[in-house]
This record gives C-alpha cells, sequence and structure tokens, in this order.
C-alpha cells in the first residue's frame, strides 16, 4: 500500500497559533511557510520577528517548517531583463534568505518568473534565471532550491521548459504544482519528470477546472489523482503530500481529502 505525509502550506499572512494547532489536532505535523507576498521594501525586523514567531510556535505543537516559499510577483523577478528590477530583487532575496535560514527548512521553493513574459525576451529570461538560481540555490545551503512550474506564460509553464531551467543547476530540485498546468494535463507533465528522472521533491496538491488555478482542495476539480499517484509511487517519491489549497479549508478537510485520495488508488490497483 502506497501512503504518503501529509503536509500544508500556511500563507505567513494568515498564520497564526490557532491555526498551528489546528493542523496538530488533525495530524499534520509538517507545514510550508509561504511567504507571499511582502513588498520589495519590507522591513527586515519584522520578517525577522515573524519568522522567530513562526519558529516559537510551531515548536510549541511539535510541527515542523519543512520548507520556505519565497515571494513572487512583478518586482520579484530575478530573470527581468529589466537590471535595476532583477538586481533590487536579488537583494531583497539574499536578505530573506538570512532571515529565514535559522528556521532551518530543508527547501526553498521559488518562482522561475511572474506572467506576460514577451517571446522574445524568453531566451534572456532563462538565462538570467539560471544565472541568479544558482546564486540562491548556493546561498541556501544545507537547504535545497525547489523550482516550482507556472502557469499562463511565465517561465517553467511546461515540465520541457522547466526540466530545461533546473538542467545542470547544483543544488536545485523540482516543486511539483498540480493546479498549474495550462499546456499540458497534470499527470502527462509528471510522467514527463519521471521518464527522465528528473528529481521531483516536493509537492504543491491542490485542484483546479483545468482552465485557470482554483487553489481547490484535491478531489474538488479535473485532476487524475490515480494517474499522479501512480506515477508518484512509480517514482519512488516518498516525500510530503503538500497540499497548497485556499486557507479556508480546515486541515481536516485536507486530511480527510488524501485519505479519500490514496484509498481510491490503493483500491483501483487490487
Amino acid at each position: 500500500m502506497y501512503q504518503l505525509e501529509v503536509a500544508r502550506s500556511i500563507n505567513f499572512q494568515g498564520f497564526s497559533e490557532e491555526r498551528i494547532k489546528g493542523c496538530q489536532e488533525a495530524g499534520i505535523m509538517k507545514i510550508e511557510i509561504s511567504s507571499c507576498n511582502p513588498v520589495i521594501d519590507f522591513d527586515e525586523e519584522e520578517m525577522k520577528q515573524k519568522a522567530e514567531e513562526w519558529v516559537r510556535v510551531c515548536k510549541k505543537y511539535g510541527v515542523e517548517i519543512i520548507s520556505v516559499h519565497l515571494p513572487f510577483g512583478r518586482d520579484w523577478e530575478l530573470c527581468s531583463c529589466d537590471d535595476a528590477v532583477r538586481e533590487k530583487a536579488m537583494a531583497q532575496y539574499m536578505k530573506l534568505i538570512e532571515i529565514f535560514k535559522p528556521i532551518k527548512p530543508q527547501r526553498f521553493i521559488l518562482h522561475p518568473g511572474y506572467p506576460r513574459v514577451p517571446a522574445e525576451e524568453r531566451p534572456y529570461r532563462k538565462e538570467n534565471f539560471k544565472k541568479n538560481g544558482a546564486i540562491i540555490a548556493e546561498a541556501i545551503k544545507p537547504a535545497k532550491l525547489a523550482v516550482e512550474n507556472m502557469p499562463q506564460d511565465c517561465l517553467g509553464n511546461t515540465a520541457d521548459e522547466l526540466i530545461e531551467l533546473v538542467e545542470g543547476m547544483d543544488n536545485v530540485c523540482v516543486c511539483f504544482d498540480s493546479n498549474h498546468w495550462y499546456q499540458e494535463k497534470p499527470h502527462e507533465a509528471l510522467a514527463k519528470f519521471a521518464k527522465m528522472k528528473k528529481k521531483v521533491e516536493t509537492l504543491h496538491i491542490s485542484d483546479y477546472d483545468g482552465v485557470v488555478e482554483k487553489h481547490w482542495l484535491a478531489g474538488e476539480g479535473v485532476v487524475e489523482w490515480n494517474k499522479i499517484i501512480g506515477l508518484l509511487e512509480e517514482m519512488d517519491y516518498r516525500g510530503p503530500f503538500l497540499h497548497e489549497c485556499g486557507r479556508t479549508y480546515t486541515s481536516e478537510q485536507v486530511v480527510e481529502a488524501t485519505e479519500r485520495l490514496f484509498k481510491a488508488y490503493n483500491e483501483q490497483k487490487q
């Protein structure tokens, strides 16, 4: 029987002791903190205090922060062709990394870029991402950098392009987001990672309508979960089944949804 540990993402703006207590009571003992999206000129002391609070509260309830999602958005584009934007983003990422490293996460999650990428800029943006992504990957050690697939016309919006972006990069893995696939179906994309043996080490699990990202609870949309879970087992994936669904879903609902998915998958194998 194939089964994975349940985890979930919590946005820093919605972080509270009550939410962490709710995770513990539901049996979710691992979380991701999403730092999306502070303004580019964030208050360093305020962010440091927030990070210390996350650690204090999570330690109180025995919940482990296994990953931190770095910010994204137009001001945070380290792939930008605008030197000023790119350099400012890199400087601010480095400040955040120094604030977040004491949390000791296993991974930092990073988006390759933001939507509305002009076709003529795409090659240059790929080059900029690989260069700056490598710098970040080195800076966060011993944590790993997990590059996430993206929707719309962002960089990394197909499995092939995401594989190209992480190819040859040291200390880098893939974060597979089931809600971000517009050009291909989620299981088709995951099959490419499996075939090419690209390391998917963490997940962002949620559902959608196949048209635009929704961050619904898994099982509420069109994602073919038996195929997804089957490919994860084939890849011998042993990381977290980490949900990145809307904050209105309770931790109990997240656990129940996971149990339904794996029960259905294991039953159909028999």
